[in-house]
C-alpha cells in the first residue's frame, strides 16, 4: 500500500516508518520538522540506502493539495502531542490539532483514501483522580485539558467523515528508545533525571496509575491498523496499552536498572497535587481482534538506561529532547528575530 504518515519524523513515526517499508509498503512522510530531521535521516541506516520513502515537508495548517494522491491509508500522528505543549498556546493547538485534522480529512476524502488511522490518546479518560476503575472504550470521556479536548474533537471529525474505514487509537503514555528521542514522557524523564542528578522525583507518593505503552508496540499497532481486515477495525476506537502501572512501581524499576549500571539513584517523594492524573485502561478490545503489545516497562527501561548511559550530560539536558522546552527556545528565537536581533 501507499501509506502517508503525518509526523513521520517524530518519536513514534521514526520507529513506524522503517517497519512499514520493511513490510513492503510505500511510505510518504509529511512532517514540519519542528523537532528536527533525525527521525527521517536514520531510515536508510536502519533498512538500507534504497528505501521506498518519500518526504514532504509542510504543516497541518497548509497541507499540499496533492499530499494524499494515490494513498491507500493515512496514519495521522502529527500535532501537539502532550499537555505542556498544548497549553503553551491553546489557540494554536486547536488550529494545528483540530483544524489541521479537518483539512487532512478533506484531502483524504477528495483522494478517496480508504483507511484513516487517528492517533488519539488515553488521556481522554483522565478524571483528575476521581476514578481508578479500569476503563474500556465504552467508558464516558470527560477530557480535562486542551490536549485531550483537541483529541476528542479530532475523533468526532473522523467518525463524522465519509472515510470508508476510519479508526482511532487511544494510546497509553508512551516510553522507550527512539531515533527521535523524547525525554518528556514519564518513564523516559525518570531515566534522564536519574542519570543527570541521581534523583527521581515522584509526586503524590507515586500512587497514581498510568497506562503505559512502548514506542515500538505503538508502531506495531499502527502497522496492524493499516493491514488488518477492515471488518475488524472499521469505525472502531481502540485502547492501546501494555499494562497499567503505579508511578512508584515505575520509579522503583528505573532505580533498580540504574543501580545495575552503577548509577546510584534516590527516589524523592513530594507532596500531592490537588487533582493528579490517575487512570487505568483496558486493552482487551484490541487483543480480541488480534493485537497485543508485548514490551514491558522493565525491558523498555533497560534499553533506555543502556543507551542513555552513553550520552553526555549536555546531550541529555538538550532542550531539543523535551517538546515544551524546544517550543520555548523557538519562541525566544522568534522574538529576537522580530526585534532585529540575530541570535
Amino acid at each position: 500500500m501507499r501509506v502517508v504518515v503525518t509526523g513521520g519524523a517524530g518519536y513514534v513515526g521514526s520507529i513506524l516508518v522503517p517497519m512499514l517499508i520493511q513490510r513492503g509498503h510505500e511510505v510518504v512522510v509529511f512532517d514540519a520538522y519542528l523537532y528536527g530531521t533525525s527521525g527521517v535521516r536514520t531510515v536508510p541506516e536502519l533498512i538500507g540506502e534504497r528505501v521506498n520513502l518519500h518526504v514532504v515537508r509542510g504543516t497541518l495548517e497548509d497541507p499540499p493539495a496533492t499530499l494524499l494522491a494515490g494513498a491507500d491509508a493515512v496514519i495521522h500522528l502529527a500535532g501537539y502531542s502532550n499537555d505542556p505543549t498544548a497549553e503553551f498556546s491553546p489557540k494554536r493547538t486547536m488550529v494545528v490539532n483540530v483544524t489541521g485534522t479537518q483539512k487532512l480529512l478533506e484531502l483524504a476524502q477528495a483522494a478517496q483514501v480508504e483507511r484513516f488511522v487517528l492517533a488519539s490518546s488515553a488521556s481522554l479518560y483522565d478524571r483528575e483522580g476521581e476514578s481508578t476503575d479500569v476503563l474500556d472504550e465504552t467508558a464516558e470521556i470527560v477530557p480535562q485539558s486542551t490536549y485531550s479536548k483537541s483529541k476528542q474533537l479530532c475523533e468526532d471529525l473522523l467518525f463524522d467523515s465519509a472515510i470508508p474505514c476510519p479508526l482511532a487509537f487511544r494510546k497509553g503514555t508512551i516510553f522507550g528508545w527512539s531515533p527521535r528521542m523524547r525525554w518528556d514522557l514519564v518513564l523516559n524523564t525518570m531515566v534522564r533525571d536519574a542519570l543527570l542528578s541521581g534523583t527521581i522525583t515522584v509526586a503524590n507518593a507515586g500512587l497514581m496509575w498510568r497506562p503505559l505503552l512502548h514506542v515500538a508496540d505503538a508502531a506495531r499497532a499502527y502497522v496492524f491498523a493499516v493491514e488488518a481486515h477492515e471488518t475488524l477495525v472499521k469505525g472502531q476506537v481502540f485502547n492501546v496499552v501494555q499494562d497499567n502501572y503505579e508511578i512508584k512501581m515505575v520509579a522503583a524499576i528505573v532505580r533498580e536498572l540504574c543501580d545495575a549500571f552503577d548509577y546510584p539513584v534516590q527516589i524523592q517523594l513530594h507532596p500531592g497535587v490537588a487533582k493528579p492524573r490517575d487512570y487505568r485502561i483496558s486493552g482487551a478490545k484490541l487483543a480480541k481482534v488480534g493485537f497485543t503489545p508485548r514490551v514491558t516497562v522493565s525491558k523498555g527501561a533497560f534499553e533506555i538506561v543502556e543507551k542513555a548511559s552513553l550520552w553526555s550530560k549536555k546531550a541529555l539536558a538538550d532542550p531539543h529532547g523535551e517538546n515544551i522546552s524546544w517550543l520555548r527556545v523557538m519562541a525566544e528565537v522568534s522574538d529576537l528575530l522580530a526585534s532585529g536581533v540575530r541570535p
